[in-house]
């Protein structure tokens, strides 16, 4: 599976709103990294482990649908929606840090 940020957000997105189910492959990878990070020992006294990865931001394409964000007027042209994509993904990467 290629992953981009943008189907990152939107698995957490969805996670936070009790929608595990949106991204079966998704879920099923998060839970290998979770079982990967549970035989590693944690530091400190909380017992917590705190996973940083990196991910590509994507291509345009990624981010969403050209035609979706003008039918639902949320830009008006093509400019608009590349500003946008680069307005929610500045950087060619973006780190996701969580506690497990």
């Amino acid at each position: 599976m290629r992953l981009a940020a943008p189907h990152i957000d939107e698995f957490i997105s969805g996670s936070r709103n009790g929608a595990l189910n949106q991204n079966r492959e998704l879920r099923i990878y998060f839970l290998q990294i979770y079982e990967v990070m549970k035989s590693l020992k944690p530091v400190g006294d909380d017992d917590l482990r705190l996973l940083w990865i990196e991910i590509p931001r994507g291509t345009i394409d990624d981010f969403g649908d050209y035609d979706t964000f003008r039918e639902e007027e949320l830009v008006d042209s093509y400019e608009d929606f590349e500003e946008e994509w680069k307005a929610y993904y500045p950087d060619p990467v973006k780190w996701y840090g969580q506690m497990v």
